[in-house]
């Protein structure tokens, strides 16, 4: 079997960046079985591979692609895609030929391993969850070190982790991908047809695929995120006219924009920035 010949590899590379931090050095980490996470931005050629190794290993792919072999075939990791190998089973990873590859990791002490199954796996998953949570806690580990920030971004890693062997957080890249699209451009007028050609698939596959991950059709999920923006610009900006906020967010007229803020955010904008959390009450603030 190729697992079999397997031997002990590690390239990292000189030009290869990385962000490390392991729980020698934050305590906190092992709360979550975490031993060690990290974020690599690796260049062609970087390969790690152990036989037999003491720990878990959890791989989040944010960009590039990257190769792991899992049983006696090897697999890609593109963007979106999870990685994981359980402690005791050979592991063995490395660049698509030529790309480089930006990854999020983590390794897990033996008896902590949150997987439930004995062999390699591949699994789709939002990549900017595990690799902001890491990035964040090596920041605060080399900067103010400051007790509770470090005990929350470890809790925000192992959750983020955690999630990735969870089938009920599993997500769809293909949607991760569109929803960003639609989020980082909320005033263009989304068609179905043009949603589904981001993500090249047919209006009816996508509709299918968006009522399975998020129980709504794809245009309802759109409407969703304009108004989740529109409530930002709301509270952001005081003095901003309904015709400007319908527009910003898609809305030809402010009937319409109302319309629907009321329906999904349950108060009509005019009020927006008296509602309390929490209460059902609403008080208007004088403009």
């Amino acid at each position: 079997m190729m697992q079999e010949a397997i031997r002990e590899i590690q390239v990292i590379g000189r030009s290869t960046r990385e962000r490390i931090v392991s729980a020698q050095q934050c305590p906190a980490l092992r709360a979550h079985g975490v031993l060690s996470a990290g974020v690599s931005d690796t260049e062609p050629g970087y390969e790690f591979a152990r036989r037999w190794p003491g720990f878990g290993t959890l791989l989040v792919c944010h960009s590039g692609m990257g190769m792991a072999l899992s049983g006696d075939k090897w697999k890609e990791i593109p963007p979106g895609a999870a990685f994981s190998a359980p402690p005791s089973r050979p592991h063995h990873y490395r660049n698509a030929p030529g790309l480089r590859w930006g990854i999020a990791w983590c390794t897990f002490e033996p008896g902590r391993w949150p997987g439930h199954w004995d062999k390699a796996e591949l699994r789709p998953v939002d990549p900017d969850i595990l690799w902001f949570a890491i990035s964040g806690l090596h920041a605060e580990c080399n900067g103010c070190m400051e007790p509770s920030a470090v005990a929350g971004w470890s809790a925000l890693v192992g959750l983020s982790a955690a999630r990735a062997f969870d089938a009920r957080w599993a997500g769809d890249e293909r949607l991760v991908r569109l929803w960003r699209e639609v989020d980082a451009a909320p005033d263009r007028q989304w068609s179905l047809r043009e949603l589904a050609g981001v993500v090249h698939l047919s209006s009816e596959q996508l509709r299918v695929l968006c009522l399975r991950h998020t129980g709504q059709p794809p245009m309802a999920h759109v409407a969703a995120i304009r108004m989740r923006r529109a409530a930002v610009l709301l509270e952001m900006h005081r003095g901003i006219k309904l015709l400007e906020l319908a527009q910003a967010v898609g809305y030809l007229n402010e009937f319409a924009f109302s319309s629907a803020f009321k329906r999904i955010m349950g108060t009509p904008p005019s009020r927006w920035r008296g509602v309390r959390p929490g209460s059902e009450r609403e008080v208007v603030r004088p403009d």
